[in-house]
């Protein structure tokens, strides 16, 4: 489903994507985590390997002022799961980035250009995730989406500043794919203008 917060009176129903990152491949895994808030109780739902909870569910067991906060205490702390992952993601896929453009302008003769629509294909996953979530982290930030209880309040805030992040971090990353893949076009274009001039030159000769 696409990413979404909705809240109805005290009931709070969020879905988004979780994201993992394959080192070895340099892929993006995605899945999703559901989770319905009431005044008493918090349930999640998780689809595909990424965004195992049970660091974070350890992690609030053991902060009792926290959890005196109540349900909206785990769904920050579920919610915050899935902001962490995309900011990992974001930066593993920036060292790549990094890595390709040292390629492209090499002065190795290479053809980048399935390596560079691959990175696209992969930050575009990390866009779809986050970019519906960015009208809820500006509400997040400034405190309107939902009442949240004043202890929560300073993590509310910086999750919604994490989810910009994120966001503005992918907006980054796709336009320098698009750059990089257009530096790697012209850089063909020209090796091929030099091919084909080097064969020009050896028919003249041979034709003399």
């Amino acid at each position: 489903q696409r990413a979404k917060v909705e809240v109805d009176g005290d009931r709070v129903t969020a879905v988004f994507k979780i994201l993992g990152y394959v080192e070895e491949t340099s892929d993006v895994e995605t899945g999703q985590i559901a989770v319905f808030v009431g005044p008493s109780f918090v349930l999640s739902v998780r689809m595909g390997e990424p965004g195992d909870l049970r660091d974070m569910r350890s992690r609030l067991e053991g902060d009792f002022e926290l959890l005196q906060a109540g349900p909206l205490a785990v769904l920050h702390g579920i919610l915050d799961v899935g902001v962490d992952g995309y900011i990992a993601v974001a930066e593993e896929l920036g060292v790549d980035i990094e890595q390709i453009e040292e390629q492209v302008f090499s002065p190795e003769r290479t053809d980048d250009a399935a390596t560079i629509y691959k990175l696209k294909r992969e930050n575009l996953e990390l866009l779809r995730a986050v970019e519906p979530l960015t009208p809820v982290a500006s509400d997040l930030v400034r405190g309107r989406l939902i009442e949240i209880p004043e202890v929560l309040a300073p993590y509310y805030r910086d999750l919604g500043d994490h989810l910009l992040r994120a966001s503005d971090l992918s907006a980054q990353h796709d336009n320098l794919l698009g750059a990089a893949l257009e530096a790697s076009r012209s850089r063909q274009a020209v090796q091929q203008n030099e091919d084909m001039r080097k064969i020009s030159a050896w028919v003249a000769i041979a034709a003399i």
